[in-house]
């Protein structure tokens, strides 16, 4: 996560959407980078609800929150590459399927309630970079970091459907991203400077 005072701007960077490369590029940026691990766990990743309870009762004001959501099968079969179990894809998850980080809108929601401003394709961070060129005015590229390349998968039509089922807030929300064009705009950015 990523908080700029000045342009009272928050990137949450949920886990394998550019996150690493969000953070390496961006931090000189803003005033705030939460990139650590804690008891395991990747403070980098702060879901909506957490940030709402324990870092917002402390900014002063209204932060404009963005996001990148990637294609959630794609998503999941990323962060599948990146576990050390060894399982298959289908095994990984049957496992993991009701794990919070599995799906994106549950990270983004407080109270079942999409929580950010405006969203963008991971397909798209062209889009991203010049959203953000626009508010720094500045050149803003990012590199490539810890890209994984799933294999192409091949599930059984159970395991699909039940995807389907899990992530179908993931795939709308998704699907509602693409449809805008790559940026999903739901308040507009009122520049601070």
């Amino acid at each position: 996560m990523l908080v700029s005072h000045k342009h009272k701007l928050v990137i949450f960077t949920l886990e394998r959407t550019a996150s690493a490369s969000i953070h390496f590029a961006l931090a000189k940026y803003f005033d705030v980078e939460i990139d650590t691990m804690l008891l395991h766990i990747a403070l980098k990743h702060v879901p909506a609800e957490t940030f709402d309870k324990l870092i917002k009762p402390f900014l002063p004001d209204e932060y404009y929150k963005i996001a990148i959501v990637r294609e959630p099968v794609s998503r999941l079969a990323s962060l599948c590459t990146l576990r050390k179990d060894n399982l298959q894809f289908s095994d990984w998850w049957i496992k993991y399927k009701n794990d919070l980080w599995t799906h994106q809108t549950n990270q983004l929601s407080v109270n079942g309630k999409l929580y950010l401003d405006r969203l963008f394709d991971f397909n798209r961070l062209d889009l991203f970079c010049n959203f953000l060129s626009n508010i720094f005015k500045e050149d803003i590229k990012l590199p490539i970091l810890g890209k994984s390349n799933p294999d192409d998968i091949r599930l059984p039509i159970q395991i699909i459907k039940d995807i389907n089922r899990e992530l179908h807030d993931d795939i709308v929300l998704y699907k509602a991203i693409i449809n805008a064009g790559g940026e999903l705009i739901i308040n507009p950015y009122h520049s601070t400077s």
